[in-house]
């Protein structure tokens, strides 16, 4: 129920790489296999997906289960993309169709986790502890 949080925490996830290829080793590591790892967000769900050369698929899916097993955090990371998406929220606050997307989620959705902007609540963005991302980190690797 919280889009900006699993956001934060993804998009901080995936930069951050894993504990033994940590931030630019793990992009240098995807870019050497030709892979990449991208993200995409919807009201209900979040994808993460792995493109790569059939060739290179078992060494690619050795640095994914590595960074899914044993995630690195870096906290100024976590900041960045906090006020990545807060300046995203502001900026969805002035234009027309993410207000007018809003208000018809709000209003065909009452109670429920479709009413929420994808792109988060702007002000709840930059109150976002970090202790809280990084359980909910943790609570996706236990599922």
């Amino acid at each position: 129920g919280h889009p900006e949080l699993e956001k934060a925490v993804l998009l901080t996830w995936i930069e951050s790489g894993s504990v033994n290829f940590p931030k630019q080793e793990f992009r240098n590591q995807l870019d050497s296999l030709a892979a990449e790892i991208s993200l995409s967000f919807q009201p209900d769900y979040s994808v993460l997906t792995i493109k790569c050369l059939k060739k290179n698929w078992e060494p690619v899916f050795a640095v994914f289960a590595d960074f899914l097993l044993h995630p690195n955090w870096d906290s100024e990371i976590f900041e960045q993309k906090k006020n990545l998406l807060a300046g995203e929220a502001a900026v969805s606050q002035t234009q027309f169709d993410p207000k007018a997307r809003r208000f018809i989620y709000q209003s065909f959705f009452p109670g429920h986790p479709y009413r929420l902007a994808p792109e988060g609540d702007f002000d709840s963005i930059p109150e976002l502890p970090e202790e809280t991302a990084r359980l909910w980190q943790q609570s996706m690797q236990t599922k």
